[in-house]
């Protein structure tokens, strides 16, 4: 085990290993199980809201949590929790910790659907959890004590707000396959698996009395259906799946939709052609009606704009205005009589369309530069029906021209192009994000596109890119970015910003850090490194610079962050910290006033 230890320090993030430290710490680790070299343990984090399970053996580990580090904080509190277990002559597989309820899930049958409780273990006997798991967890509601899993996190996740009872078709189609994981499942007593695989249904259309009946049925044929999605087959849960029917119309057509006579043109004309499109429909009865009239084919696109991309979809369309389409080789009534297809002019309308716009009918196309260009061009010259405008905004623009404005500290950039109509503007991101990409155009906010200016980009852009990025909500930069903006100033031959005088020296021929002013009050001596520090301080204090001061723990950055205060100063840090705080002032800077701000009663 002390390998094992080691192998997992070495592998460990700084991060990770502190966090598996306060776990430790904490009291966070319980042992489950041992078999050999194999150690079972539970970490368990927020009273029993999240227990993880972590398997460590002579040189791997394991961990069920879903975290993307390996190791994760977890497994670093385990390999912690055992080598001081081992060190202190301690048992960590007493089993006391596990002795809290673990949920379970009791299905139970009610009216044809499935009603749902979850409840605590323990010891023999059962309690019904009726409110939500951190609830429970942080005494704000009376509930029983338990320890819960990730999979009881993610059930109550897709139980949403419905926490028992009668569940809806959605939530029984997400908690089914995250049951599957979880050993305690009943139904009215009895265990039961559950299964993330859906069975699916078939729609059947059938006489009754003078109408008809329109129904769902299971294919396969199984055991029992609920009529809130789910389907008992041999001893196991399964959601109701397999079609894109919505939960309402699962529910509804489970149980059964009758049409009567004078809505037999409907169900034929499109009830039965949306459900085509979705689901099997086997027709069982000889008396649905067979309407038609003979018409010729066309052709149909319709254009938009998505954001920079021209759309076109390209349908197949029988009457003007339409009474039916062909969707995947099918025909789709539209309304009023059912036409008789002209199955030879079909295709040749389908190869007109690939060869002149690229497109098949059906599927919706979205280009962008380019492309868009290029089809918004064929669509002019295009013979059939076109529906929409959208296409003309793509037009080739010339290039643009950069625009740069320094007020201050206020820095704007702006691409324009000179059009015909007008001057267009580009979004500056949109242009930097096509420089680097090395793309051709660049899409006009008013439409169209215009290649970028490379050539001035290739000089300055990376330079130009940080600025942007650096201004604050009103376009201002802060001091850090002052000699960058100095810079590109310089290249375009336009004076510095004001503020830029004190940072001069800074760029323009540095020495050295100049030494530090300490405070009067200061007891104790600084250590060499110490002294580095608070010179570096100062130093960005005096420039209005920011800094990060990131020496190891117990090295006293507390105090060179004291040698560094000069006037009012707002400290911010966790509680943990608050007093040491207060005490190093007190030690050091005698001088210094503070006054601890923080709790809940604060005002």
């Amino acid at each position: 085990m002390s390998d094992l230890f080691e192998n997992v320090r070495e592998e460990a993030t700084r991060a990770v290993w502190s966090s598996g430290v306060q776990l430790a710490r904490g009291g966070a680790v319980y042992g489950e199980s041992r078999d050999g070299s194999e150690r079972v343990l539970r970490i368990v984090q927020r009273q029993g809201m999240w227990v993880q399970r972590v398997v460590l053996d002579d040189d791997d580990w394991s961990c069920d949590c879903k975290s993307g580090d390996d190791p994760c904080a977890h497994v670093v509190a385990a390999v912690i929790a055992l080598r001081r277990a081992d060190e202190e002559d301690r048992d960590l597989f007493s089993g006391a910790a596990l002795e809290e309820g673990r949920i379970s899930y009791r299905f139970t049958r009610s009216q044809g659907r499935l009603a749902l409780d979850r409840v605590v273990s323990r010891g023999g006997r059962s309690q019904v959890l009726r409110s939500t798991l951190s609830a429970v967890a942080s005494g704000r509601v009376d509930g029983p004590s338990f320890h819960a899993t990730p999979q009881d996190i993610d059930a109550e996740r897709a139980l949403g707000t419905r926490l028992r009872g009668v569940l809806p078709p959605g939530v029984i189609a997400s908690l089914l396959p995250i049951l599957a994981r979880v050993p305690d499942v009943r139904l009215d007593g009895e265990p039961i698996a559950t299964s993330a695989t859906p069975l699916g249904v078939e729609a059947r259309v059938e006489d009754a009395g003078e109408g008809f009946r329109l129904f769902v049925e299971p294919v396969p044929a199984v055991d029992e259906r609920f009529h809130n999605g789910a389907i008992r087959s041999g001893g196991v849960l399964h959601p109701v799946g397999g079609t894109r029917l919505t939960g309402r119309e699962l529910e509804e057509l489970q149980e059964g939709r009758i049409f009567t006579p004078d809505r037999t043109l409907e169900l034929v004309s499109e009830v039965l052609p949306d459900l085509e499109a979705r689901v099997r429909v086997e027709v069982r009865t000889e008396r649905l009606p067979q309407t038609t009239a003979r018409a010729r084919p066309r052709l149909r696109v319709e254009v938009g704009r998505k954001g920079e991309a021209l759309t076109a979809f390209a349908t197949l369309v029988y009457g003007d205005p339409p009474t039916a389409r062909v969707d995947a080789g099918r025909l789709v009534p539209l309304g009023g009589l059912v036409p008789l297809r002209d199955m030879q002019e079909e295709r040749a309308l389908v190869r007109r369309l690939a060869s002149e716009l690229g497109l098949a009918p059906g599927r919706r196309v979205a280009q962008s530069g380019e492309d868009a260009l290029a089809l918004a061009d064929a669509l002019e010259r295009f013979g059939g029906d076109v529906y929409g405008d959208a296409h003309r905004a793509f037009r080739l623009a010339p290039e643009l021209v950069p625009r740069v404005a320094v007020e201050g500290r206020r820095f704007e950039v702006a691409f324009e192009s000179a059009t015909d109509d007008g001057t267009r503007a580009a979004d500056p991101q949109r242009v930097l994000r096509a420089w680097r990409r090395a793309e051709p155009l660049v899409p006009l906010l008013d439409g169209g596109f215009a290649p970028p200016p490379s050539g001035w980009l290739d000089a300055v852009g990376e330079r130009v890119a940080d600025l942007l990025a650096a201004r604050d909500a009103q376009g201002e930069l802060p001091t850090a970015a002052l000699p960058d903006l100095a810079a590109l100033c310089a290249e375009q031959g336009d004076p510095p910003p004001p503020d830029f005088a004190r940072l001069r020296a800074l760029v323009e021929g540095f020495d050295a850090l100049p030494e530090p002013e300490l405070p009067g009050d200061l007891r104790g001596e600084l250590r060499h490194y110490q002294y580095d520090g608070v010179r570096w301080l100062d130093f960005l204090r005096d420039a209005g610079l920011g800094g990060l001061l990131a020496d190891d723990m117990g090295l006293g950055k507390t105090l060179q962050a004291l040698c560094a205060l000069r006037g009012r100063t707002l400290v911010v840090c966790p509680t943990s910290v608050l007093h040491n705080w207060a005490a190093e002032i007190e030690r050091f800077r005698p001088g210094l006033r503070c006054a601890p701000y923080y709790g809940a009663r604060r005002s």
